[in-house]
């Protein structure tokens, strides 16, 4: 699901990160390379999902898998491992592409470009921010949202990256609690039926779940406006 091209240790060193939701996997990289040139200890790659969540689920049982004693608890270990990503799968194939579609109708499509992102990360010496500003100018006016952030350092972005990154934070945000707002109504729906037999389709559940809903919807269009904004305002002066 995810094309890993080059890695870096990541542990307290100064990173450069992009992240880029839209666009196809050729055009992305190639304009990457072309700005800021892909070092050995950069690390791109590009994903269809959100791959970070099956990470932290491998870390969480390292641990756990080394510290078990016995066969038995090796077996159970790797039984709730599998539950635990054969409901990822779930979540990640089903509710999400679901929920995704729908903030598709609300946004023009917009929310569509959240299922293909491209992730760039390279260690912060040496990298020209006036190239960084250069790349976000290109992929936001190609329509894509954009994302730059400096871990561990004190340096600003340019105005261009902070604004792609100020709207993209937005989308992200809405799209965000759209899906948790998803997940807690389908958990709440399934654990009432096994309970009681029967949904909780009680007024004030839905009007709760429902409202929180339309807010990520809300806060996901505000963020597409800003990005529109932006892009048209950056084409305009080339």
């Amino acid at each position: 699901m995810s094309d890993v091209k080059f890695s870096v240790d990541t542990d307290s060193r100064s990173l450069l990160r992009v992240s880029i939701y839209g666009g196809k996997k050729k055009e992305v990289f190639e304009s990457i390379e072309r700005h800021l040139g892909v070092s050995e200890e950069a690390e791109l790659y590009h994903t269809w999902v959100n791959v970070s969540a099956m990470k932290r689920l491998a870390f969480l049982f390292k641990g756990g898998v080394e510290s078990a004693g016995g066969i038995i608890e090796i077996v159970c270990m790797f039984a709730v491992l599998v539950l635990l990503l054969a409901l990822f799968a779930f979540w990640q194939l089903v509710i999400a592409i679901i929920v995704l579609v729908v903030l598709a109708l609300f946004s023009g499509g917009a929310a569509l470009k959240y299922l293909r992102g491209t992730f760039f990360s390279v260690p912060l010496d040496g990298v020209d921010l006036d190239a960084v500003e250069q790349l976000t100018k290109e992929q936001v006016i190609a329509g894509r949202f954009v994302n730059v952030a400096i871990d561990n350092a004190e340096k600003n972005i340019g105005p261009i990256a902070s604004s792609s990154s100020k709207a993209t934070r937005l989308f992200k945000t809405g799209i965000h609690v759209a899906l948790l707002t998803a997940t807690l109504f389908l958990v709440l729906e399934v654990a009432f039926r096994f309970l009681t037999e029967q949904w909780a389709f009680d007024v004030m559940i839905l009007l709760i779940f429902g409202g929180a809903f339309f807010l990520g919807i809300a806060l996901m269009d505000g963020g597409v406006v800003l990005r529109y904004q932006l892009g048209k305002k950056l084409s305009n002066q080339t």
